[in-house]
């Protein structure tokens, strides 16, 4: 088995980070046909003192290496530490450094009654210390019934809980003393951290407007558009969803061949759209990688493809490929479209067909 090797960077990307005197695993990586790199979790070992300093990592880019190839790159989103009886830990998931508040105001008539009137929006409140060292994590909460001077209140009141990264204690359920768990998520998520609005009522190529709204992502670098959907829509937004919700809805409604457009993340975080590809053409000469029943993965030329780098796509079952098949009456089973996989320390590969449940998720539901 090769090596494996992590790399973090400063928050601005401008420098290799040198952490602690600590030992940092990869245990396990996610990577998807919608958004490329998913998650990562990697286990330390190390000091009190160098264990707890990693806590100052959170939102550094962090990049896997298997011998040398980059293999998995994101950012490091949560970080948890056991101190004996108890694990405690730090995480951006919930955090909230720019809130507003939408609520239907209420208003006293002349006759001194009270009156619910119509949805009326704060102006946006942020922290600015907690946006230079995170980067822009928006949040639009919904309320009920109240005046303006409340709404205030209840946006800065969130502001000032969630601005932060959040803190979780636990009783220790069998990590050992003096490690830890980094668990990192690709550049594909943060595009969840800002709403997205469009005034601009002209349209557009579906592709073309996918490509806009991904490039307002924060730290999108760029977006290469490999495919032109051949349907029109409208460029207006009214900011009640997020870049990556907007992305995504978009990705679903394909393309005029009835194909989704699917989207990977690059080192450099340039997003490249692309369309998925048919499973109704299995010619070798169509096809991402190949599955035969000793278990070996084949790029489409035939030569074994390492394992760690996680492919995902359309994928043949070589060694059932002489099977006849009419494929007028029935879908080929020998052409499996590969939604996402994991390369886990473990257990390898682990390849998910569209449709199927991720390892991944079933132990999240078993965790919590």
């Amino acid at each position: 088995m090769g090596r494996f090797d992590v790399v973090f960077s400063t928050r601005d990307f401008q420098n290799h980070l040198v952490v602690g005197d600590v030992v940092i695993q990869p245990e396990r990586y996610r990577v998807s046909v919608i958004g490329g790199c998913q998650e990562a979790e990697l286990s330390v070992r190390g000091s009190k003192l160098a264990l707890f300093d990693l806590f100052n990592i959170l939102r550094c880019p962090i990049e896997i290496f298997y011998d040398g190839i980059p293999v998995w790159w994101g950012y490091v989103n949560e970080v948890s530490v056991c101190f004996g009886a108890y694990t405690i830990g730090l995480t951006l998931n919930g955090m909230a450094n720019r809130v507003a508040v939408t609520y239907s105001l209420i208003t006293v008539n002349e006759q001194g009654e009270t009156e619910l009137g119509q949805r009326a929006t704060t102006e946006w409140a942020e922290n600015t210390d907690s946006i230079a060292a995170y980067g822009v994590m928006e949040l639009m909460v919904s309320a009920g019934g109240m005046n303006e001077s409340q709404a205030n209140n209840a946006r800065n009141i969130i502001l000032n809980n969630f601005s932060k990264p959040l803190s979780h204690v636990e009783l220790n359920t069998g990590m050992k003393p003096n490690t830890g768990k980094i668990i990192a998520r690709g550049w594909w998520h943060t595009l969840d951290w800002k709403y997205y609005a469009q005034s601009q009522t002209t349209s557009a190529d579906n592709a073309v407007v996918l490509s806009e709204i991904i490039a307002n992502g924060q730290y999108i670098t760029g977006v290469t558009r490999n495919v032109t959907s051949g349907i029109s829509g409208g460029r207006y937004r009214d900011g009640s969803l997020t870049i990556k919700e907007e992305a995504e809805r978009l990705m679903k409604m394909g393309t005029t061949n009835g194909r989704r457009m699917l989207a990977y993340v690059t080192r450099e975080r340039n997003v490249v759209i692309y369309e998925e590809k048919s499973l109704q053409v299995f010619t070798y000469n169509y096809h991402d990688f190949t599955i035969s029943s000793d278990g070996k993965v084949r790029d489409q030329f035939g030569s074994e493809l390492a394992v760690f780098k996680c492919p995902v796509g359309v994928c043949i079952l070589s060694d059932a490929y002489t099977l006849q098949i009419d494929s007028a009456r029935i879908n080929d089973p020998r052409v499996v479209f590969i939604e996402e996989a994991e390369y886990n320390l473990e257990m390898g590969y682990l390849p998910v067909a569209r449709g199927q449940i991720s390892p991944w998720d079933v132990i999240q539901r078993i965790t919590g």
